[in-house]
């Protein structure tokens, strides 16, 4: 046992020295090796190149992968000294619960990759609706500015009062406020990526050329989808090999014990909680799955009724655009008639975002990422 001690401590020893320090990567693509990659200044990257980089430069990987040397380690380790075991239910159960563990390990390593690269995702894309934000509230100030300078004029002209001009030089600095927070919230992102990439942490741009657009959807059965998931899933595969533990030492207990004896009774007792550890495990995929693919559903609507409405103030402005050009209505109805249609684009990429993001989580519960 302390040989075994040693052996994992130096193992862990080994993977940690290994891990690269996210302060030491730069941008230059000489510096990328073969145990990670760096951003490099200047280039486009997809959100497909973006998890990839995230995935070679995982600092938990390195961890899950000393969990999993350890396991195998232990592993060893059960099956030689299985021979010994006086106990024969534990020198054929502890051999299987030893593979389980490292079965696990291996899975949560998996699962642990996947949520990182949806995280990455999501961030990307809540950096390009970031850049559009910045776009809206750039235009939305110049709106601004033209109504206080025909506030101005109206108040040279003696026809307002100042308090007009009041109210304008507000909806100008409101208007810069809103351009400045954009810029921040849009610095804050490129900060959560670079965690995300394990690179060094700076507000630098990240170039993104994928663009912001609705994610593909096609509807399905999710009761078919969880049927399938349950033989892939962590906890539901790992709840149910310990059923399979459980039966196997239920079995080896009928043949040596009888009913009321100790061990059997432990036995019988062991099965049914795994059993009910099988079950929870599902009943809490089934909601967690269920709850998921509603919350995608309801986001897909959003979408519908968010392109309607920038249909309908499209419309609305080209309405205001012919009606001006004709005179009919002034700068301040054409003006108006802008900052609906440029909330309702806005409101859309939103919405959009909203949808892929929850999409996202969704392919990454039913494993397709």
């Amino acid at each position: 046992m302390k040989k075994l001690i040693l052996m994992i401590l130096l193992s862990v020893m080994i993977f940690t020295l290994g891990i690269p320090a996210a302060a030491e990567t730069t941008g230059d693509a000489s510096a990328a090796s073969s145990e990670g990659s760096s951003l490099i200044p200047g280039v486009a990257y997809t959100i497909a190149q973006l998890q990839e980089m995230a995935v070679k430069n995982s600092r938990q990987a390195l961890i899950d992968d000393v969990d999993i040397k350890k396991m195998e380690m232990a592993t060893r380790t059960v099956y030689s000294d299985t021979t010994s075991m006086s106990d024969t239910i534990l020198s054929v159960t502890k051999p299987m619960e030893s593979k389980l563990n490292l079965a696990n390990a291996k899975l949560v390593k998996q699962d642990n990759l996947n949520q990182l690269k949806a995280d990455v995702y999501k961030n990307a894309m809540n950096i390009l609706l970031a850049l559009k934000e910045i776009e809206l509230q750039e235009q939305k100030l110049v709106i601004s500015e033209d109504r206080l300078k025909m506030a101005q004029a109206r108040y040279d002209a003696a026809t307002v009062t100042a308090d007009e001009v009041d109210s304008a030089e507000y909806t100008v600095e409101s208007s810069r406020i809103n351009l400045t927070s954009a810029k921040e919230n849009l610095n804050s992102l490129y900060l959560d990526l670079k965690k995300l990439l394990n690179q060094s942490l700076n507000t630098d741009p990240v170039s993104i050329s994928t663009e912001l657009k609705q994610a593909a959807f096609k509807e399905s059965d999710v009761n078919t989808v969880l049927s399938d998931l349950y033989k892939t899933e962590t906890s539901v595969t790992k709840a149910a090999i310990q059923v399979d533990i459980a039966q196997t030492a239920m079995d080896i207990a009928a043949k040596h014990y009888k009913k009321g004896d100790n061990t059997y009774d432990g036995a019988v007792l062991d099965l049914e909680e795994a059993k009910l550890d099988l079950l929870t495990a599902k009943s809490s995929l089934d909601a967690k799955v269920k709850n998921q693919y509603n919350t995608v559903l309801n986001a897909l609507d959003n979408v519908g009724l968010a392109e309607k409405y920038t249909v309908l103030t499209e419309k609305k402005l080209a309405t205001a655009q012919t009606k001006y050009d004709k005179g009919t209505v002034n700068k301040e109805v054409l003006m108006s008639a802008q900052e609906a249609y440029l909330d309702a684009q806005f409101s859309n990429l939103t919405s959009i975002t909203d949808f892929n993001n929850t999409k996202i989580e969704l392919d990454n519960m039913l494993d397709r990422l």
